[in-house]
Formats: structure tokens, sequence, C-alpha cells
């Protein structure tokens, strides 16, 4: 019977070992989940730090000029995308050429003349000068716009004769 008493009495004492699983984790769960809490706001703290440090020294190493151009670029990640696309090395012998293959164009038919104007127009817009990152400062909406209308000209340039609208009659 002693052998029985001592089991029964280690089982009353100790309980089984899901439940001192289950209640290790609910002891663990907040204490994990406040944990990952405090990382959140610790990395987020620390990349806000690094990420003023970083547009500070940009800033601080280019002339005033072009860091006027930089204003309303939010991260350095922006800055650094505009500053590439405003000084990467272009290949202005391909412009050229897209630019006179496009002069070249006639209209036979309208809608092959309109694929191939549109396709030369997005060809150029590729390797063309790239408006700022952001796409919402006041001189790119201007420069976009004299940029279209000057393609709308090009294009009723280049229809044929019978085609083109006639000026204001008299």
């Amino acid at each position: 019977m002693s052998g029985l008493v001592r089991l029964l009495s280690v089982s009353l004492l100790y309980p089984p070992m899901h439940q001192m699983a289950d209640a290790i984790d609910a002891v663990k769960k907040p204490l994990l989940e406040a944990f990952e809490a405090e990382m959140v706001m610790y990395i987020q703290v620390i990349w806000l730090h690094e990420e003023a440090c970083a547009k500070a020294i940009l800033l601080a190493s280019m002339e005033v000029d072009i860091s006027l151009s930089l204003r309303g670029l939010s991260t350095s990640h922006l800055m650094w995308a505009h500053l590439h696309h405003s000084y990467e090395k272009r290949n202005e012998a391909l412009n050229l050429a897209v630019v006179e293959e496009a002069q070249s164009l006639r209209q036979h038919e309208y809608t092959e003349f309109h694929c191939q104007l549109s396709a030369i127009w997005l060809h150029l817009d590729s390797i063309g000068v790239d408006f700022c990152v952001a796409g919402t400062c006041k001189c790119c909406d201007r420069h976009r716009g004299e940029r279209e209308t000057l393609r709308l000209h090009e294009f009723m340039s280049r229809l044929q004769p019978e085609l083109r609208l006639s000026g204001p009659s008299s």
C-alpha cells in the first residue's frame, strides 16, 4: 500500500505535465507580447533616428540649390531616388534617335500612326528626364502639362491635311 499512497500523494502535489505547460504558457505569453511591443517601439525609434541622420548627412553634403530640389521628400530613400534620376548619365544619342524617329512619322492609317507615336512617346518617357519622385510639385505638374500640349500639337501636325482641324472660321 505504501507505493500506492506515495503515487497518489505525488500526483496530488504535482499537477500533470500538460497542465504545468499550460500554466507556464499563460505566464509567458503576456511577457512575450510585451517584449515584442517594446522591441517594435525601440526599432521604430532607432529607425527614425537613423533616418534623420541620413537626411541630415545628405542635405549637408550638397550645394544649396541641389538640396532645395529635395524639399517635400520625406525620406532619405526618396531623396536618393530623386538624386539618382536627376544626375544619372543618359544616353543622348539614343534619345536623339528616338526623337528623329518621332519626327519622321507621318500618318498613313490613323490607328497605326497613333500606336507608333504613342510607343515612341512612351520610349522617350522611359529614357528622358524624370519628374520629381513624389510627383506632386507644381513645377513638375506644369512641365507635364506643357509636354502633353506639345505632344498634341506634334500629333496634329503629322495628320494628313484633310484630317487636321481648321482654325476658327471668319
